[in-house]
């Protein structure tokens, strides 16, 4: 049979010895946490958890999952939010999933590396950079278009953020500067 384990504690409210079998319990009582309660926020807290608005740092109850203190608090973070959303858009950051359709097409949906096709072979493909985005610094649009590549799934993560050899990346970047005059 199970034997539970008794703890000998101290109640840091009222200084009263006390036995528990729980290990992490630290107050004697439901009035002494009362007690503690009151110390902390003032009052008795409710069952609704306490929060702080992610724009005003108000402290808030949270009711229907809402973290903001008003409607015109949630309209500024939101409104931050798309800037920040716009401001990758324009510096690259999520520049493959902006050309996606543009990328594929112009690599016949195959994939560079190994050659399969998504609809023969069955496989998934990737929008890939030829240089890992860690290691660069583009600037312009072109120069993300030209860096970005189809591949499958296995090739993809296979090259990881291994970089490939100079003379290969500039024959890629070189067909893909022809192939987007010629389109």
């Amino acid at each position: 049979m199970y034997k539970k384990t008794l703890y000998k504690k101290e109640c840091p409210v009222c200084k009263q010895n006390f036995m528990t079998t729980w290990r992490v319990k630290k107050y004697c009582s439901k009035e002494c946490l009362r007690k503690i309660d009151r110390i902390k926020y003032g009052k008795i807290p409710s069952k609704i958890p306490l929060i702080k608005c992610r724009v005003c740092n108000n402290i808030i109850k949270i009711r229907n999952r809402k973290v903001y203190c008003s409607d015109n608090c949630e309209k500024i973070y939101l409104e931050k939010k798309r800037k920040m959303r716009k401001e990758k858009l324009e510096y690259g950051y999520s520049s493959f999933t902006k050309y996606r359709f543009e990328i594929l097409k112009r690599d016949k949906f195959r994939c560079i590396y190994c050659g399969k096709l998504s609809i023969e072979d069955g496989i998934k493909l990737h929008i890939e950079h030829i240089i890992p985005r860690i290691k660069t610094n583009l600037k312009t649009e072109e120069e993300t278009k030209e860096r970005l590549v189809t591949s499958c799934i296995t090739c993809n993560y296979g090259k990881s953020t291994n970089e490939l050899e100079k003379d290969i990346i500039e024959r890629i970047i070189k067909r893909n500067k022809y192939i987007a005059k010629t389109i």
